[in-house]
């Protein structure tokens, strides 16, 4: 892969945490742990006409400017010559800082190890031709993965579908990350500026 994407559809997304089931089995994530969340953003509204609610997928954003990596003292948080952001265990002291940097709450600190983990984009399974697990194992077929810098990729035949392309919505765009993971806006009609508010909620 040389550069791996993925879209999450939050039309498509249906809160049921497969994807969370799937990494925590996949990467053997303790308990206390979630490389992957879901977020519910709502209900909001007034019942019943008008009242709605959505899941928000979320984990490591693989940013082309990881800020994390900017905040890193050691160098163990690095970006891979594919453009993942990837954590070496052995130069990493667990000193928090770039759990504190991400804008995307993708981080935290095993305390079992006291390393710094996130999610990695099954980098293992891309390496052997596969997709990442949360992709694989997604019910709902919300998250489409594929190398954006092939013609016809996955990524590129779904926006090329319906109205897809015109419900692209960035997260957290005034950071200038440049996440590599895209998402579509649900049928409810979430606005970009609620976005960084619910990412925050509760975590």
């Amino acid at each position: 892969m040389s550069k791996p994407n993925m879209l999450i559809d939050l039309k498509r997304c249906v809160g049921c945490m497969s994807c969370i089931v799937a990494c925590k089995m996949e990467h053997s994530v303790p308990p206390g742990i979630a490389w992957n969340k879901v977020e519910t953003a709502g209900p909001v509204g007034t019942f019943p006409d008008d009242l709605s609610l959505y899941f928000l997928p979320h984990g490591c954003m693989h940013c082309e400017r990881a800020l994390c990596v900017e905040a890193c003292p050691t160098g163990a948080s690095y970006v891979s010559e594919d453009g993942l952001v990837l954590i070496d265990p052995d130069a990493c002291l667990g000193c928090d800082y770039c759990v504190t940097a991400c804008p995307y709450s993708a981080r935290s600190i095993d305390q079992a190890t006291n390393l710094a983990v996130k999610c990695n984009m099954c980098v293992e399974l891309l390496q052997e031709g596969e997709r990442p697990s949360c992709v694989k194992h997604c019910m709902a077929y919300a998250r489409i993965f594929g190398d954006m810098d092939e013609p016809g990729n996955p990524i590129e035949q779904y926006l090329s579908e319906g109205d897809n392309a015109s419900r692209i919505v960035p997260l957290l765009q005034d950071k200038g990350t440049g996440p590599k993971v895209i998402y579509l806006a649900p049928k409810c009609g979430m606005l970009a500026q609620e976005v960084p508010m619910e990412l925050t909620k509760g975590l």
